[in-house]
């Protein structure tokens, strides 16, 4: 058997139990459905041949004395399925019980009455007054002749105060008296029932089964009338000054192996956070304010019930977000500490439904940097070091400030760059070009959605320009053209050589202190060159009277 639920409004978990005459299937599903009443309407009306009144349409004049009304609310108690149910209310103890507050269903029109298998509901009574046989019944309309689109016939009438041996047909099954204040179920399709024309049943004792009426009528179908539906489940109809509140849910029709159990459920508010949509990333400790909204339930296809398509207890009772604003305040994000955090919104409306709406967001912590030492310091280079710890966030940017004060003027960026993370990680900017015997200021600085974060001010001084230097003797000052002789060149301020040549060619250095210099001669023409030594004082002078102590000659072996 095939067995498809659905649930009207909200919709949670259904047990669907669809019961024939002599077998059994049982089916779980969850569906939420919204407005969307698939096939059913709500209605306030004085009698069947009056207009009917739907919610949102003005009163006729000979309606207004009904006061009736047909919502989805929670409860009533313990609702058989979900958390509630459809409630249907006429009269108030004077006036309008004579109406009727019933919903009605389309979707059966040209269903055959024989082909019926199951057909059950739920009732909640919680007050009725005078007549009790107008509680909570069910009616379908008829054409006797199998027309699907025909007039309708004869009207059929389940009543649940007909249902036991003393109050109805006792050949038939025994299905309790109506009890106020607890949800009872009623199985339509095995119970007595009554027609308009008396060719089925009359109420009380008279009342038949489904299967006298198709021995007169055999290709009886269900039909719309001109009303709506074919299907109803209503309250009222009864002297004018009684009174009627019940509740309607796990409404079950099965025409041979399709089955359908609606569930009645109130139609949850809407909320929506605008800003910000999608969370996002935040510094730690900003203000960060929300736009946020709630609405009640839209309009959807072929919901009927409230005021322009919604159910009257559907409006919002509050609007509140998670740090307590309500609409139509804004609200702000925490931010005061970092970590992603949830922010959310729910609306709850009058009919005692709520949703909310969430959002994740990041709250990130500035960077934290830690400006190290200067290292390889010459008279115009020098290495600037750091630590940078992006705290989960994103580096945007990272560089080093220096300058001879603390108003720094010039920065160089952070290598490698710093990407994100939460590890502590070594970088360092190479500068040139710098003044020598200058004190300089530098600090780290970096950047992330955190904030920005400056280390503390450290300073280094580049190495003055030593005196130029001077050679005052060679030893040995000949050698072979090949090359490869160990000379020793003395002088004064020869640390830190950069180069020794032999006329145009450089010399291998193996030694280099103040006084004195070890080189390895490179290979020569016959003859005498000059020896020059290179410092960052300057260069030997290749003329004059110390040039002449600066003489090598080359001699063939």
């Amino acid at each position: 058997m095939r067995i498809r639920a659905i649930a009207v409004g909200m919709a949670l978990g259904l047990l669907v139990l669809i019961a024939g005459a002599s077998s059994a299937l049982a089916a779980e599903t969850e569906v939420r459905v919204g407005g969307h009443m698939h096939g059913w309407i709500g209605q306030t009306n004085a009698s069947e041949n009056d207009v009917p009144h739907e919610f949102g349409e003005p009163l006729a004049p000979n309606e207004a004395f009904c006061g009736g009304s047909v919502s989805l609310v929670a409860g009533a108690g313990t609702p058989p399925l979900g958390r509630g149910s459809a409630e249907l209310k006429t009269g108030n103890g004077t006036s309008g019980g004579e109406c009727a507050a019933q919903i009605r269903n389309s979707a059966y029109a040209g269903e055959k009455l024989s082909e019926l298998t199951a057909l059950a509901y739920s009732t909640y009574l919680q007050e009725h007054t005078v007549n009790e046989q107008q509680d909570t019944f069910l009616t379908l309309f008829i054409n006797n002749e199998g027309r699907a689109h025909g007039a309708v016939d004869d009207e059929l009438f389940f009543e649940p105060p007909y249902q036991t041996p003393a109050s109805g047909n006792p050949s038939l099954p025994d299905q309790g008296p109506v009890e106020l204040g607890e949800w009872q179920s009623w199985n339509a399709a095995e119970g007595g029932w009554w027609d308009n024309n008396e060719e089925l049943g009359t109420p009380g004792s008279g009342v038949e089964p489904l299967s006298s009426y198709l021995e007169k009528y055999p290709e009886a179908v269900i039909v719309n009338s001109s009303r709506g539906g074919g299907v109803r489940v209503a309250v009222g109809e009864a002297e004018e000054n009684a009174k009627f509140v019940s509740y309607v849910d796990n409404f079950t029709i099965a025409f041979g192996a399709s089955s359908t159990t609606y569930n009645f459920e109130p139609t949850a508010p809407s909320a929506s956070i605008e800003f910000p949509a999608t969370g996002g990333t935040y510094a730690l400790g900003a203000t960060v304010t929300t736009e946020f909204s709630c609405e009640r339930s839209p309009e959807e296809p072929g919901y009927e019930m409230g005021e322009a398509g919604v159910e009257p207890g559907s409006a919002i009772a509050s609007c509140k977000d998670s740090n307590g604003a309500e609409a139509p305040a804004n609200g702000t994000l925490d931010t005061a500490t970092a970590g992603t955090h949830t922010y959310s919104v729910t609306a709850k409306s009058e009919n005692g439904e709520e949703s909310t709406r969430e959002i994740e967001y990041d709250v990130v912590a500035p960077p934290t940097v830690v400006t190290g030492m200067a290292s390889s310091v010459t008279e115009s280079e020098a290495t600037l070091n750091g630590t940078v710890n992006p705290n989960d966030g994103h580096i945007t940017a990272c560089r080093f400030e220096y300058g001879t004060s603390q108003s720094y003027g010039s920065s160089a960026a952070c290598s490698p760059a710093p990407k994100s993370g939460h590890a502590t990680l070594p970088v360092s900017a190479h500068l040139t070009g710098l003044a020598p015997g200058t004190k300089f200021h530098f600090r780290i600085v970096a950047t992330s959605e955190g904030g920005t974060s400056e280390g503390e001010d450290h300073t280094f001084e580049t190495m003055p320009v030593p005196p130029p230097p001077t050679i005052t003797r060679l030893s040995p000052k000949r050698g072979p053209t090949t090359g490869g002789t160990m000379v020793t060149v003395t002088g004064t301020n020869l640390a830190g050589a950069k180069e020794v040549k032999f006329g145009s060619t450089n010399a291998t250095i193996t030694f280099d202190y103040s006084t004195s210099i070890t080189v390895t001669s490179p290979p020569g023409m016959t003859g005498t060159v000059h020896v020059t030594v290179t410092t960052s004082g300057g260069t030997t002078p290749a003329s004059g009277k110390l040039a002449k102590k600066a003489r090598f000659k080359y001699v063939k072996k």
